[in-house]
């Protein structure tokens, strides 16, 4: 059964004309896309959870839940049942202090395992994927004071994933570069020097030669950091910039011009910023914008337009922010939704298998993670004259109201072959749009 939709599902392209909520075409020229969600319900979680990961550990071609929870146990698996539904599944000890996680196939054996930031002991936990959706401890890696994030990448192109850390507390602060050796064993921590206080951690190809490169939000620095990579795993030191104390990050094409640009936000100020990628791994800053104070952010196409939109959490006003791209890297206005109590660490996954990304997240005052299945229109259905998300008869009786409402007011809402004049050819040319909405899947 299709979940009901709750209070935070919001239609943006539904101005309010007169005493009736319209869409006009000829008022705004073409129509917004409608990013809707449907929420489950909360999956409970171990205590304080801060960090949440997708993968498919059982091997039915879902993805899973993983998630770290910093006061209870350690690790939580919860398994999807398919269409978004996620079940508890086993809890993995951890000796303290789970404050992120990340999964990846750590020894080549095509199932993803799981690593762990252990903020407590200073240590990244490692857990083998056994096989549907079973781990067994795969060792315990010392790295620098107070580990907060951590990331996976094949950084020396030997074919296998190796580790970056970044470490709060750290003293000069550094990030820990872990490198696979194979089998679960990994080379002594490679300490990169960085600014003040490395919070977050990502990697990706910033500079596009190919080899991926790591990005730091520093949090005592004011600095968003960029480590180059040599091409062999090593690393250029560090360029920072940008005053800002960034707490949250996500990376990926945010202007469309095919390299990889950050979006940086701050729980302090709530002010968020946009880098953009001159193409080399240089960035400028490409505007600010209010990211209410954000957690966490995720960049992913939620209306399935081809550019990437923005997921915020945050733990302050309890709640999740989705701000769409409008194509040239700008994002607003901001669809809200309500939360559950110190929503954190957002990821944007298909978990319902309709081929457009859900927003998964965790609620640390709650004990528990959040689902909201996108039912985001994939294409604008004009004739959706009421916008309530669907084209049917309703649509046709407000278009004749609005319409002789316009013949009295003078008005142009239902001007709908763009003439300038409302006539009876407006009502045809309506009709025939209901029809093409209709068969095109809208209604």
């Amino acid at each position: 059964m299709q979940p009901s939709l709750p209070p935070c599902a919001v239609v943006l392209c539904a101005p309010v004309v007169g005493t009736l909520a319209l869409f006009s075409v000829a008022a705004l020229g073409a129509c917004p896309p409608r990013p809707l969600f449907a929420a489950l319900p909360d999956v409970a979680t171990s205590k304080d959870p801060q960090s949440v990961a997708l993968a498919d550990v059982d091997g039915d071609h879902d993805v899973d839940m993983v998630v770290a929870a910093f006061g209870g146990e350690g690790v939580d698996v919860l398994i999807n049942d398919g269409s978004g539904g996620f079940a508890p599944g086993p809890i993995y000890s951890m000796p303290g202090g789970a404050a992120a996680v990340v999964s990846g196939d750590l020894n080549a054996d095509h199932l993803p395992d799981i690593a762990v930031a252990l903020y407590s002991v200073h240590a990244v936990a490692l857990l083998r994927n056994t096989g549907a959706g079973s781990f067994a401890p795969a060792g315990i890696l010392d790295v620098a004071d107070g580990p907060t994030s951590l990331a996976l990448a094949d950084l020396d192109g030997d074919a296998m994933l190796d580790v970056v850390v970044a470490n709060y507390l750290s003293d000069p602060p550094v990030v820990s570069v872990l490198r696979n050796l194979g089998g679960f064993t990994f080379d002594t921590p490679r300490p990169l020097n960085v600014s003040s206080g490395p919070y977050r951690v990502l990697i990706a190809d910033l500079n596009a030669d190919a080899h991926p490169d790591i990005a730091v939000a520093c949090i005592g620095g004011l600095s968003v950091d960029v480590l180059l990579n040599n091409g062999n795993g090593t690393f250029a030191p560090r360029v920072g910039s940008f005053s800002v104390r960034p707490t949250a990050m996500a990376i990926g094409d945010i202007d469309g011009d095919h390299d990889v640009d950050m979006v940086v936000a701050s729980v302090a100020d709530g002010d968020g910023r946009l880098l953009l990628n001159a193409g080399d791994g240089v960035f400028t800053s490409g505007g600010a914008f209010d990211s209410g104070r954000a957690s966490s952010l995720a960049l992913g196409d939620i209306d399935g337009d081809g550019d990437l939109d923005l997921a915020m959490t945050s733990s302050l006003s309890y709640d999740v922010n989705v701000e769409l791209n409008d194509g040239a890297g700008a994002f607003g206005p901001a669809v809200r939704c309500a939360t559950g109590l110190g929503p954190v660490s957002v990821v944007l996954g298909d978990v319902d298998l309709d081929d457009d990304p859900d927003l998964v997240f965790a609620n640390s005052g709650a004990a528990t993670a959040s689902v909201l299945l996108n039912t985001t229109l994939p294409a604008c259905c004009p004739a959706d004259f009421n916008a309530d998300g669907t084209v049917n008869s309703t649509d046709v009786s407000d278009f004749i109201n609005a319409w002789f409402e316009d013949q009295l007011e003078g008005a142009l809402v239902t001007d709908w072959d763009h003439n300038g004049v409302v006539n009876s050819t407006d009502v045809s040319a309506f009709i025939n749009s209901w029809f093409e909405d209709v068969a095109g899947g809208c209604g």
